[in-house]
């Protein structure tokens, strides 16, 4: 291996991040000097970058890029793997000395974080941005917070811009129209665009709501969206990694503040100030509370189970919620006790990476581009498919494994899974299954935890468990 290749994508901000990861560990990043295709992505010199194999941290580069399966030893002081373009979820490749020959463009010193911009004029009929950026979400609060009335594409079309240029745009792509938002002449687009420069994405401006294919911007195939109003349960049995992981994404990546509250103060707390709220373990909560909790999904608030808070939804029939034994579990009255520790240590998972696939029309997959997912999984629980395959918009595949450790016993396990699921019933209740922020570095697949925030008001209320 000369060196490796990756594609910003549609994710120019999360490939910032990125490199700015690689720069700062002093490793050195080219733009990318002359097209190539491999392995079904073509990468070009406008998206994608060069990283050599031979430079002073050749070793480090080896271990952020490889995938390993075969360990020596069971035992990991942390975790088992680490592969940052997986975490980003980038696509990259190896190179051989013929393909990485010219392949070394321009050094990049900085970080290449979009500037950001708005197309069109302040009179056009609405504006669009994407949501496949990491920084999108973002935007919509900034814009929501100035007052703007926001809706969001629940299926792709094509639009001719103001340039007369014709694009298309996927699902959730949000827009905001000029008739919806009663302003002062401009004064719409000038919010865009210092929305747009704050969070380096581009708002297009389009002239009209007809569209040459797919859905009318005028149509009931845009929904409006409400800003999220957060509560996080915190303390007593919920683990403080994870509600702290929640807290960094959502308050300082994203600039949304919101409500720490610990079980306790259930009871007595205003529910009805909060359209999101999220349990991240197991606490122990009054049976006042819970009814309390119950009404308020009913009327129409979003609740989420993270990690240990879907073992707190199951016991408290918000969800019905299978999961599968593990192997320790089940011999573990064939073994000594002096064969604990050993035992222990081949069945877990200590930070492994697993394929998942997604189901892109799905709100909380929207802004993905491709049907494939890298997971990262810091725990041997797994969880049954149940009930209708919608419910399920993200599960791992049937040979999932892509780097680090898994024993066979808990691959088999995981194997055809969930990771997220929608929960049947009289309120919206999603679960997400794994460490999908695990130590804000999970760039990749934190944007289903924002889904889930921002977009699990998009989710029909089924009849079903829990009437």
């Amino acid at each position: 291996v000369k060196g490796y290749l990756f594609s910003a994508g549609d994710d120019r901000g999360a490939a910032a991040r990125f490199i700015e990861n690689l720069l700062r560990h002093k490793i050195e990043v080219y733009k990318c000097g002359k097209p190539l295709s491999k392995g079904g992505t073509s990468y070009t010199p406008g998206d994608s970058y060069f990283v050599p194999a031979r430079q002073k941290e050749y070793r480090f580069v080896r271990t952020l890029f490889e995938t390993v399966k075969s360990f020596a030893d069971t035992v990991f002081y942390d975790i088992s793997t680490w592969t940052m373009p997986l975490a980003f979820n980038l696509s990259y490749t190896s190179l051989n000395g013929a393909e990485s020959a010219g392949m070394a463009g321009e050094k990049v010193t900085t970080p290449p974080f979009p500037a950001g911009s708005i197309t069109g004029t302040p009179n056009d009929y609405a504006w669009l941005f994407e949501w496949s950026d990491t920084y999108a979400p973002k935007a919509l609060y900034m814009i929501q917070s100035a007052g703007l009335t926001a809706r969001i594409a629940t299926a792709p079309f094509t639009v001719v811009m103001s340039d007369g240029k014709k694009k298309t745009f996927g699902y959730g792509t949000v827009m905001v129209q000029q008739g919806e938002n009663a302003r002062q002449a401009g004064e719409t687009s000038e919010i865009l665009k210092s929305t747009a420069e704050a969070c380096g994405i581009t708002v297009y401006g389009v002239s009209t709501g007809l569209t040459p294919s797919g859905i009318d911007l005028g149509s009931n195939g845009f929904t409006v969206l409400s800003r999220p109003t957060v509560m996080l349960v915190i303390e007593d049995g919920t683990p403080a990694d994870d509600a702290g992981e929640i807290w960094h994404l959502l308050d300082v990546r994203y600039g949304m503040p919101l409500t720490l509250i610990t079980p306790a103060r259930l009871a007595s707390a205003d529910l009805n100030k909060y359209n999101v709220i999220i349990f991240a373990g197991n606490p122990s909560v009054s049976p006042n509370a819970i009814e309390r909790l119950r009404d308020w999904n009913r009327s129409g608030g979003t609740l989420i189970g993270y990690r240990g808070g879907n073992r707190w939804l199951a016991a408290n029939k918000f969800a019905e919620i299978s999961y599968i034994d593990s192997p320790a579990a089940e011999t573990a009255k064939e073994r000594t006790y002096a064969a604990r520790s050993a035992d222990r240590a081949v069945q877990t998972v200590p930070g492994t990476i697993f394929s998942a696939v997604i189901d892109l029309t799905h709100p909380l997959c929207y802004g993905y581009t491709k049907s494939s997912l890298p997971v990262f999984k810091t725990d041997a629980s797994a969880v049954k498919v149940t009930g209708s395959s919608w419910n399920t918009p993200v599960k791992y595949t049937s040979d999932p494994l892509l780097s680090g450790y898994c024993s066979k016993e808990n691959l088999e396990r995981i194997s055809n899974s969930a990771v997220v699921a929608v929960h049947q019933g009289p309120g919206r209740v999603i679960s997400i299954y794994d460490d999908t922020n695990f130590r804000a570095i999970w760039y990749g697949t934190s944007k289903l935890f924002v889904n889930a925030v921002f977009l699990g008001q998009l989710l029909r209320q089924e009849r079903g468990y829990g009437e």
